[in-house]
């Protein structure tokens, strides 16, 4: 990230963010050599993005921003029958070869765009009223073998969640900065 000094009237604000994440789930038993199996579950998670920001003081007492940050996430599932895919209450079982082939993979991308705009006034030195308005997202994911097993194979990926949010607000010290 890198920016403007803060005491400048006009300020601005670029950077870029990167997150890899990577989740093997295994079953740990006495047959198998070493104890464990191959992952039964592989998950990978790729989050890149790049952001920005103006702000602007028209006055001592009137300010604004305006940020923007676009953002893709990528999502890689590999879903193996294993034990929790398949319980059998009171049992210790193992998959069977047919429960196995009902296996999930799955590789999706979501990309969004989400802006931001605040209006900040100083009534007085200890109230300020601001306005905002922004769009967020929450990228989708998978569900897997879950929705396979009860019936909804095509609920296998859920979508990604958006909104929209306007705010009118108040901030306030009062009663030497405890409210």
């Amino acid at each position: 990230k890198i920016n403007s000094p803060e005491e400048n009237r006009f300020r601005w604000l670029l950077g870029a963010y990167h997150y890899e994440q990577e989740l093997r789930s295994f079953d740990m038993d006495f047959s198998t050599p070493n104890g464990q199996s191959e992952p039964w579950q592989v998950i990978d998670v790729l989050n890149t993005s790049v952001f920005g920001s103006i702000d602007f003081d028209f006055t001592d007492r009137l300010s604004a921003s305006v940020e923007l940050r676009r953002a893709k996430d990528t999502k890689v599932l590999n879903q193996r029958a294993n034990r929790a895919n398949f319980p059998t209450p009171g049992a210790v079982t193992f998959p069977t070869p047919a429960q196995i082939a009902l296996g999930v993979d799955g590789n999706e991308s979501w990309t969004a765009t989400t802006p931001r705009a605040t209006v900040d006034f100083k009534l007085t030195p200890d109230i300020t009223l601001f306005a905002n308005f922004a769009k967020g997202t929450k990228p989708g994911g998978f569900n897997g073998a879950t929705a396979v097993n009860n019936g909804r194979p095509d609920d296998v990926t859920f979508d990604e969640e958006t909104s929209t949010n306007y705010e009118i607000g108040m901030k306030a010290a009062w009663l030497g900065n405890r409210l």
